[in-house]
């Protein structure tokens, strides 16, 4: 079933148990160790072993020469409120269903109760119409043996019998209309508690739906959260990356701005007049010398 985990530990991207070398990115999630844990959901470490990778996700890396289990905060916490609330939906299902049972256990020893004194009422109104009966049969062989008295005391004593005959019959007739009068209002009670315990089988219905409903809003949220995490720490990495990228250039800059101040100063040659042919003066035909011949 799909809420038998809490949300955050169906995500199929990662399994429930990880194994660690500590350079992946995930190791600076999984940040708390069994301690923390334990004291964070206050179970023992028998308890945290029997979970741990069943319904918390565990993750083991080496420490201290020792694969030790840590494990995520988020998931720690998710199955700490998945926890809680599997615990109260069950506590407040109990108790209804417990109600229930003690409603239809009180329902039954009212019927009992109740059919125990319509029992008792039809017994007593029986008893008294046989004692009614019986005192008008004494009553009518009393004048029978008056029969010689006198038809006098005859006919007052066979009035009489007639008369008490006629208040056990009504006496008889009130005790069965109040008889079917209870029957009729045992029958309401039992229409109306019929109702309340469809009712309440009605609310767990809905509770139950409620429950589904919850379960599948909070793994939603859950899910919306895991992916918001997921983008910012995906644009933490390519933030990172871009920092990292701008240190590097400006590391390379500062090195050569260093090698620029560091590299010695070469001094400019000297630079040289261009040479320049001088042509013979020309001298006059004056001043120019006559040859000498011998």
């Amino acid at each position: 079933m799909d809420f038998d985990l809490p949300p955050s530990q169906k995500d199929h991207q990662l399994p429930m148990i990880l194994n660690l070398l500590g350079d992946e990115d995930l190791v600076e999630e999984f940040t708390w160790d069994a301690d923390q844990a334990m004291e964070f959901l206050g179970i023992k470490r028998s308890r945290l072993t029997q979970i741990s990778g069943k319904e918390l996700r565990v993750a083991r890396i080496r420490r201290d020469r020792y694969l030790r289990p840590v494990y995520r905060e988020a998931d720690v916490r998710d199955y700490q409120e998945w926890t809680r609330a599997t615990a109260t939906h069950q506590s407040s299902s109990r108790a209804i269903e417990q109600a229930i049972d003690s409603l239809d256990d009180r329902f039954s020893d009212l019927f009992v109760v109740l059919q125990e004194k319509l029992q008792q009422f039809e017994d007593r109104s029986s008893g008294l119409l046989r004692q009614q009966l019986h005192r008008l049969d004494s009553n009518l062989q009393r004048p029978l043996k008056a029969l010689n008295g006198g038809r006098e005391d005859l006919e007052i004593l066979l009035q009489r019998s007639q008369e008490d005959q006629k208040k056990a019959l009504e006496l008889h007739r009130l005790q069965i209309e109040a008889l079917q009068k209870t029957q009729a209002e045992v029958q309401d009670i039992r229409g109306l508690f019929s109702s309340f315990h469809q009712d309440l089988r009605t609310l767990i219905v809905a509770q139950n739906q409620l429950r589904k409903e919850c379960s599948e809003i909070q793994e939603a949220l859950l899910q919306n959260r895991l992916d918001q995490q997921r983008v910012a720490a995906q644009q933490w990495q390519e933030m990172r990356g871009e920092i990292q990228t701008l240190q590097a250039q400006n590391e390379t800059i500062l090195e050569w701005q260093k090698q620029q101040i560091l590299k010695p100063e070469i001094p400019s040659p000297i630079r040289r007049q261009p040479f320049v042919r001088h042509q013979p003066c020309k001298v006059p035909k004056r001043w120019q010398r006559t040859p000498i011949t011998i």
